[in-house]
């Protein structure tokens, strides 16, 4: 039998791979397989326009006629009365309908409420605060159980995760919701990916269930109510018996998205309530009325646009659920998906080794436009997606082993193997033959020595053995003749004279070689030819001469190079160069001042690797082999100080303020181990992270929830914060040194160059601050207390939300007067997708007075703790 891996085996362990990814369900290959899924929405092409769905839209034009937003309640009574008038089958008031103790006074919210009891099937939106399992309260209002929702199940609840937990929900007006049809909730939630893809239909609030707002609105539309509404959780949602919509395990609809743009009719709230208004294109449709105006709508990365308005997502989910226009995952089951995949892989193992290299990846190219177009009439006829990838990915990877695959003769006949040998030489071309002799020698030049020139010399030497097994050639059969340079290289004596005709003893590598003075030819000189010495010292032989001459010492035959390999000079004994002795114990020197090459040791700590560069030196990862624990060893290069009196004073300020940094214990701050210095580096040993700063993250481009988002700024102010109440503060606070870690939580870095805010502080007045974070007062020289955090986190909070820093200049000088003089544009106007909440939080931080401006980091953290309280769906 032939040496080699059975064909059996290398198809098998292709299945076994793909199974191990399909059971791992990796995130990287999830997405992948959304890919796809858009590439078939785009395949699609377009379809018809749904007519019984209309979006009113609260648009410019509507701000510019009737005032900025939000409107008077009786403002609003007049739109939801002439929606009425048209007759419709359901309306949905896409917008926030909040007390308000104005309104109220003028008596608007009572116009409003009539107008609303007067409406047919009006559905309200609510927005609320999530929790992390349900709670058994009973303290739900009437008119919120009105519009809760039958489970079909034996105790009438659903697993936890088969719904939202709703810790609280922040309802409209009472007033307004005494008489309005039915609530729904309003709640976007994105994918790994950042992309609508689904949307939760069901949420538990006080152990009972209620219908997302476009699921009743939706309902209503088809004549029913709340209570015809069943829920059979992870599996689907019954309306009135007839109407079936699919959810996931986790009660989740995925939306089959119509190509954006034009599938749904969209008017002006302006020309809705003009006196021209035609009010026929609204009889018997649902009507979605919502805010779209510049800064206060909200668009989402769908499969099929990259920025939908939130009023066509919801025209979506409305027209699936009204025509069941469902798209569904084609998912056969993970045990008969493994049967597939496995089945497949032997099936190929059976056929591909019995026809030629071109015939499989022909056969495997075949397999693979057949699926892709499975995959499209899946698709484009029966709504559905199959999940396919992994025996996509399995053809791939037959198609990439298949050239491994060689024909193995055997006794029996002709059976596929694969070898390792074939892999790893594929490619690479056979060594040249040796050419011999009629008498079987090899004709090789040597150098003789004649005296006053050398001259080479035709000599025959046996051809040496290779023995393939063990990796021996040529090199070998010189190391058995006593000498290892090349025999065309030496003034050798072929192995057959040296042993009296003998073939020379096998090698002993515990023997030392016999070399001799004369052997000692520098191999690189002889490739090197344009290298020569003086004019007193010996030539380099080249390729094409015949003889060379020399002088001194002939026999020697020494060459002398300029440098050894240890990086000494070699020293001449009248023998050839001898290399100088190495010290491998001994201590490197001291690195300079910013200078970190070949840096092996800061104190006591072992360095591993460069972790990044910065303006005030290199950070590397280190060992601390006390107790085998990584850290982070930041350099800080004080090369920018010429004065030496001024150098052992900023020195010591810098290990004060490090000390003083070392005594922050905060999960929310990077914990300093120890301060020191490395002959004239300083440094500072601080905790090792596993993350990536914002400043990476900006770059990139990440889009982070607001909800994330808000949770990262949450966490700096309380970090900030406790230092601040320990009397330090940082005077650098910029993206590059807010580290956000795996699980999204924060550590605040570099406290080692903030300021301690006592008087034992020395009157060295640097600012160590980056210029585009830096606070007025501190490039004034006015007095710097916590506050100018402040304003340099603001900058942060507002380079997140855009993308883009608020403060510019062509220069330093610009920039400087820019911050101290310039109000920059709230983030809303960069990006209208910024809540209006945000804008309020960068203006009280960007105050130039810091009289004015936030007084401490908690209070930022307070306003966004209400943020995300109240508008936690916006993600």
């Amino acid at each position: 039998m032939s040496k080699g891996l059975s064909s059996y085996v290398l198809y098998s362990l292709i299945a076994v791979l793909v199974i191990c990814l399909y059971l791992g369900d990796f995130t990287g290959l999830q997405k992948l397989q959304w890919k796809i899924d858009d590439v078939m929405y785009s395949f699609r092409g377009n379809t018809t326009p749904a007519t019984d769905i209309v979006l009113v839209n609260i648009d410019d034009e509507a701000i510019q006629k009737y005032g900025e937003w939000p409107w008077s309640y009786d403002v609003l009574a007049d739109l939801v009365a002439i929606c009425n008038s048209a007759e419709p089958k359901s309306i949905l008031l896409n917008f926030d309908l909040g007390a308000r103790s104005g309104e109220d006074t003028l008596g608007n919210t009572r116009i409003l409420a009539n107008q609303v009891s007067w409406s047919k099937n009006l559905v309200l939106t609510y927005d609320m605060a999530l929790a992390d399992y349900s709670h058994q309260r009973l303290s739900k209002p009437d008119y919120l159980f009105q519009s809760s929702m039958r489970i079909e199940s034996d105790l009438g609840m659903l697993e936890e995760q088969q719904a939202l937990n709703v810790r609280k929900p922040f309802l409209p007006s009472d007033m307004i919701c005494e008489y309005a049809d039915g609530l729904g909730f309003s709640f976007m939630e994105f994918a790994p990916d950042q992309k609508v893809r689904w949307v939760p239909v069901v949420a538990n609030y006080d152990g009972f269930y209620y219908p997302s707002a476009t699921l009743l609105t939706s309902a209503m539309h088809l004549g029913f109510t709340a209570d015809d509404i069943k829920v059979a959780g992870g599996k689907e949602i019954t309306i009135g018996g007839i109407y079936t919509v699919p959810t996931d395990e986790f009660g989740r609809y995925h939306i089959n998205y119509n190509p954006p743009g034009n599938t749904f009719k969209s008017i002006s709230a302006a020309n809705l309530m003009s006196e021209n208004a035609d009010l026929a294109t609204l009889k018997s449709r649902m009507i979605i009325v919502s805010v779209t105006a510049t800064g206060h709508g909200f668009s989402f990365n769908t499969p099929v646009s990259d920025k939908m308005p939130q009023p066509e997502v919801l025209a979506n989910i409305g027209e699936n659920i009204v025509h069941s226009n469902y798209v569904e995952k084609l998912d056969l089951g993970v045990g008969l998906n493994i049967l597939i995949i496995l089945g497949f892989g032997l099936f190929c193992a059976f056929i591909l080794p019995r026809v030629s290299l071109m015939n499989r990846m022909i056969i495997l190219g075949v397999f693979l436009i057949v699926l892709a177009n499975l995959n499209y009439l899946a698709f484009s006829s029966y709504h559905m997606l199959p999940r396919s990838l992994y025996l996509a990915i399995e053809i791939i990877l037959l198609m990439i082993a298949s050239p491994m695959i060689v024909e193995a003769k055997t006794k029996e006949g002709e059976e596929s193997k694969f070898s390792l040998k074939s892999l790893l030489s594929f490619g690479k071309k056979d060594a040249a033959p040796v050419r011999t002799n009629a008498s079987g020698k090899v004709p090789v030049r040597t150098l003789k020595d004649t005296g006053n020139e050398t001259e080479f010399q035709r000599t025959e030497v046996l051809p040496p053995q290779h023995n393939m097994s063990d990796g021996y050639d040529t090199m070998a059969h010189a190391a058995n003749s006593g000498s290892m340079a090349p025999t065309s290289m030496m003034n050798q004596t072929p192995p057959q004279q040296q042993y009296g005709g003998q073939q020379p003893p096998p090698f002993d590598p515990n023997q030392p070689l016999n070399v001799t003075a004369s052997d000692r030819v520098d191999a690189s000189a002889y490739h090197d030819s344009y290298r020569t010495q003086n004019a007193s010292g010996p030539h380099i032989v080249t390729p094409d001469s015949t003889k060379i001459p020399t002088t001194g010492n002939a026999s020697a035959g020494a060459i002398v190079t300029p440098q050894s390999a240890s990086g000494g000079v070699p020293v001449d004994n009248g023998n050839g160069p001898v290399e100088p002795p190495i010290d491998l114990n001994a201590t490197p020197p001291p690195p300079i001042i910013g200078d970190t090459e070949g840096l092996e040791h800061l104190g006591r700590y072992k360095v591993v690797g460069a972790l990044g560069k910065g303006a005030m030196g290199t950070v590397f990862k280190g060992i601390d082999p006390a107790i085998n624990r990584p850290v982070a060893l930041k350099t800080i290069r004080l090369d920018f100080v010429a004065d030496e009196n001024e150098l052992n004073e900023l020195r010591d300020r810098l290990f004060r303020e490090a000390q003083a940094a070392g005594k922050l214990s905060h999960p929310n701050i990077v914990t300093i181990y120890d301060v020191g210095s490395e002959g004239s580096l300083q440094y500072i040993a601080m905790e090792y992270l596993e993350g990536q700063n914002l400043e990476e993250l900006i770059k990139r481009k990440v889009q982070f929830s607001y909800k994330i988002l808000a949770n990262i700024i949450a966490q700096i102010c309380d970090a900030l914060d406790y230092a601040h109440n320990q009397g330090i503060v940082h005077r650098d606070i910029k993206p590059a040194n807010i580290m956000v870690l795996k699980d999204y939580s924060v550590k605040v870095m570099d406290f080692g160059i903030a300021r301690v805010d006592s008087s034992s502080m020395t009157k060295t007045g640097i600012a160590m601050g980056t210029p585009n974070y830096i606070a007025p007062e501190l490039l004034q020289g006015q007095d710097v207390d916590k506050r100018c955090d402040i304003f340099s986190l603001g900058v942060v909070i507002y380079e997140l939300l855009t993308g883009r820093r608020p403060f510019k200049g062509e220069n330093m000088t610009a920039l400087i007067y820019s911050i101290i003089h310039d109000n920059p544009l709230p983030p809303s106007t960069v990006n209208p997708n910024v809540p209006a909440l945000f804008d309020h939080v960068v203006n009280n931080a960007l105050r130039k007075n810091p009289k004015e401006r936030y007084q401490k980091a908690t209070d930022i953290r307070k306003t966004l703790a209400d943020f995300v309280g109240s508008f936690s769906s916006i993600r």
